[in-house]
């Protein structure tokens, strides 16, 4: 009986913290529900509440379509009005080349691997990344805070067999991932299916804080920064500077 929908929690917090009228608009969960359908293009409200399906028109359109049909009556926002392959107000704006050509970043000695945290089947982002342990069946609690190499993909470093050899690690090993942002103490699994000089460390799994600063649960984060990419400022999610050493058995 305690499930409740995303606008109930978020509504109570907004009250919580007096902005109530603000976040909701005087308006109820099912009366915004309501507006967005008299606003949308949908003809018939009631026949889709009764499906949750709507197929929209020009449902095979493409971007840029109005520009591509008429270019001088739909230009774009750039100062041609085209799409402009060499931009003076990209390199002004950016400082970067009028021609954007990929620059490597600084290389540093002390994190010679790259990381990549890609996803994985068993979680959606960081749903079911916390504090359980896979026994084949399912999902326990893990009262140790950290996540072992029966939980899949958490905690789990995957290495390349070069890389595995000269650092003297094999499947099963215990080592730390570090860089400048922190240190995750992950397992290792060896395998032929990642290139040398580059490790896996799956995203999703939740902090596990030590009092050394390393965290114990295998999360990525820890070792991600805020920085992003110039000039868009994505966010860096692979390719990440990173150095491993053998855990020291206590």
């Amino acid at each position: 009986g305690l499930a409740r929908s995303d606008w109930d929690i978020f509504s109570e917090l907004a009250e919580r913290l007096g902005a109530g009228q603000a976040f909701t608009g005087g308006r109820s969960e099912q009366e915004w529900l309501d507006q967005f359908l008299v606003e949308s293009e949908i003809q018939n409200a009631e026949a889709f509440k009764e499906s949750g399906v709507y197929f929209g028109t020009n449902r095979e359109r493409v971007g840029l379509a109005d520009f591509t049909a008429d270019p001088v009556a739909c230009p774009l926002s750039t100062p041609s009005g085209k799409v402009e392959l060499r931009s003076e107000a990209y390199a002004h704006d950016t400082g970067r080349a009028a021609i954007p050509v990929w620059t490597d970043p600084p290389a540093d000695a002390r994190f010679p691997l790259l990381l990549i945290t890609p996803k994985t089947i068993h979680r959606t982002h960081s749903q079911g990344g916390g504090g359980l342990l896979w026994t084949g069946d399912a999902y326990l609690d893990d009262e140790k805070g950290h996540a072992p190499a029966s939980r899949p993909d958490a905690g789990q470093l995957t290495v390349s067999p070069t890389e595995a050899a000269r650092l003297a690690l094999a499947s099963g090993d215990e080592c730390i991932v570090e860089n400048d942002s922190g240190a995750v103490l992950v397992s290792v699994l060896v395998s032929e299916d990642i290139a040398a000089g580059v490790v896996c460390l799956h995203e999703g799994a939740w902090l596990s804080g030590s009092a050394e600063g390393i965290d114990r649960g295998g999360c990525a984060n820890m070792l991600t920064s805020t920085e992003g990419t110039g000039p868009a400022m994505a966010p860096v999610m692979h390719g990440i500077p990173v150095a491993i050493r053998k855990a020291v058995q206590v």
